[in-house]
């Protein structure tokens, strides 16, 4: 058994651990505070200050999107390759940027996470003319968030009633949200009985009108 600290995302980082592991955790709190973690002040900051400091000893750091400078074995699971540090603005964001990134092929990182697929392709094209690429896309996998069953039985679907699809996702360009609507002008077009939610609104409802409306979210 061994003590790894989480680094503080917690709506990533749930989904994201063993439901029962017989590793102790150690959840961490911004620096200096939660609301106004350092990152505010320069996003690197929170590479080398993560978190509040930590008096108990620890083995291993598992961070959630957010590349660690540390000396100790470190894991990082991304949910896209907007945790990779590029665009630099200047000579020292460009110097600390590399410094940074290149600590994904060091020894000590010993796994880089993508939550999806598609965030390991997107990850894969943004280091591809990067001089450690190799060594990074040799720690790259993919392992799926796991979400608790809240149901006891699946849903059967009901012909005369509308087919509900769920968006899931508050930048809703960046998330496919534009799929969504495509899927749902497409299906208008073909006359089916489509209903999509958006967080809490009805983006779509098929057979009545194309509309943006605020609507209660249904329960999956």
């Amino acid at each position: 058994m061994v003590k790894v600290v989480i680094t503080v995302t917690q709506h990533i980082s749930t989904p994201n651990l063993p439901r029962n592991s017989r590793h102790t955790f150690i959840k961490t709190k911004n620096f200096p505070t939660g609301r106004y973690p350092i990152e505010k002040l320069w996003k690197p900051f929170s590479s080398f200050i993560p978190w509040r400091p930590i008096w108990d000893g620890y083995e291993v750091i598992h961070s959630f999107n957010r590349i660690i400078y540390t000396n100790k074995p470190w894991f990082l699971t991304v949910e896209d390759d907007l945790s990779l540090y590029s665009n630099s603005k200047n000579q020292l964001e460009s110097t600390v940027y590399s410094i940074l990134n290149n600590r994904l092929a060091l020894d000590n990182c010993k796994k880089i996470i993508a939550m999806s697929s598609f965030a390991k392709f997107h990850i894969t094209k943004k280091i591809e003319n990067w001089n450690i690429a190799e060594k990074v896309k040799q720690k790259l996998t993919v392992i799926h968030p796991n979400f608790t069953v809240r149901v006891n039985h699946a849903k059967i679907y009901v012909d005369k009633q509308p087919l509900q699809l769920v968006f899931i996702g508050h930048h809703l360009a960046r998330k496919a949200g534009i799929v969504a609507l495509r899927v749902a002008k497409r299906a208008k077009a073909l006359g089916l009985n489509i209903k999509i939610l958006y967080q809490g609104w009805v983006l779509v409802q098929v057979n009545l009108q194309i509309c943006l409306i605020k609507t209660s979210m249904q329960k999956i």
